[in-house]
C-alpha cells in the first residue's frame, strides 16, 4: 500500500509516500544501529503488514 500500487477501501483510495523509502521483504534481515531485524510478513487487516522479530526473540507483531 506505501508505494501506492495496492488500492485501500475498494479502490478508492491509493496511499504512497513521497519521500525516499524502501520496502522490506518477507524473510529480509536487516540491521538497524546494531540490532538485527528478521522481516515476516503477516497480511490481514492490511495488504503487505509486516512484523519483526529482533535480535532473534522479540517479537513486534503488526497491529491495527
Amino acid at each position: 500500500m506505501v508505494n501506492g500500487k495496492t488500492p485501500r477501501f475498494y479502490s478508492i483510495i491509493k496511499n504512497s509516500l513521497h519521500t525516499d523509502h524502501s520496502l522490506l521483504a518477507d524473510g529480509q534481515d536487516i540491521e538497524v544501529a546494531g540490532i538485527e531485524v528478521h522481516c515476516v510478513l503477516t497480511p490481514g487487516h492490511t495488504p503487505g503488514s509486516m512484523s519483526y522479530v529482533v535480535n532473534g526473540n522479540t517479537f513486534f507483531p503488526a497491529t491495527r
